[in-house]
């Protein structure tokens, strides 16, 4: 993979505009983006975008594909966990219930990504008598009968990317969609270095060809995420120093005027910094 990631930092491919999440979804289909190994994938992804909702869709696509691989490579996909806590009775969280010898599932998911083009819905959910157990992961297709998506009007930041909303009402799981509960930890550690790693690559296509302080840097960051991304599980300290070393970067961003120039920038750019704390309280625990 060193050799593979060094080839497309020296030979970048074009960097695209898609001022919409439709228009991204087709410059992600007609690179064949999803063919890639995962670390590719989000390196081509940070190199091809043009703005930092892009930057997410890469890293968070690579992400499902590391740690779901039965995941289709055409289209894509979402997990999704967050249920409504505020509003239970209203905005139930997912069941699954008994149909003969399979299962079907009701209820609400508060949050899933891309929901506006999305194929594939990984869900989560619990069988009665399970409350005190992990929550099951269940493949579904996005556009099956009793799915409804629905989609924020406002959302907070990354604001070209749908957020939405899973309403699943009697949805039947496929004989082969339960994927068991093994995955879902990984996931959590995955995202954040799928998507630093989208965003270094993003911001190395706006580093000048003369700063080599800041593209020695973020090839370092890059290779060093990428080795973190291939294992999830690896020991987090591991993370937490390529964390560092990329946010010393984004600290000097205002003296890289390419850097500033992303578009939407300033209201999104905490989006690579986001996942810090967490990641360096995790390092000092470990």
């Amino acid at each position: 993979m060193t050799n593979v990631i060094d080839d497309l930092l020296d030979n970048p491919p074009a960097r695209e505009q898609a001022e919409t999440e439709a228009e991204w979804h087709d410059v992600w289909e007609r690179h064949d983006l999803g063919q890639h190994a995962p670390e590719a994938m989000a390196v081509m992804g940070g190199l091809h975008a043009d703005r930092l909702a892009w930057v997410f869709v890469s890293g968070y696509q690579a992400a499902m594909i590391r740690c779901f691989p039965e995941l289709p490579l055409k289209g894509w996909a979402a997990l999704a966990g967050s249920e409504d806590r505020h509003d239970p009775v209203q905005h139930p969280g997912v069941r699954m219930v008994a149909d003969g010898d399979g299962w079907r599932v009701n209820g609400f998911k508060s949050w899933v990504a891309q929901s506006a083009n999305l194929d594939h819905l990984i869900i989560t959910a619990r069988a009665p008598g399970e409350e005190d157990k992990p929550r099951h992961a269940i493949l579904l297709d996005a556009r099956a009968d009793g799915i409804t998506l629905s989609h924020r009007a406002q959302p907070g930041y990354i604001v070209e990317m749908s957020q939405g909303f899973a309403q699943l009402d009697n949805v039947v799981v496929p004989e082969d969609g339960r994927l068991g509960d093994d995955r879902l930890r990984p996931f959590t550690r995955a995202e954040p270095a799928f998507i630093m790693l989208a965003g270094a690559a993003l911001l190395w296509t706006h580093a000048r060809p003369d700063d080599t302080e800041l593209r020695d840097g973020l090839r370092s960051v890059i290779h060093g995420l990428a080795t973190v991304a291939a294992d999830p599980m690896r020991h987090p300290k591991d993370l937490a120093r390529m964390d560092l070393k990329l946010q010393k970067i984004l600290n000097d961003a205002s003296e890289h005027p390419g850097i500033t120039s992303i578009p939407g920038w300033q209201a999104d750019k905490q989006l690579l910094s986001i996942y810090s704390p967490v990641l360096q309280r995790r390092a000092a625990r470990a």
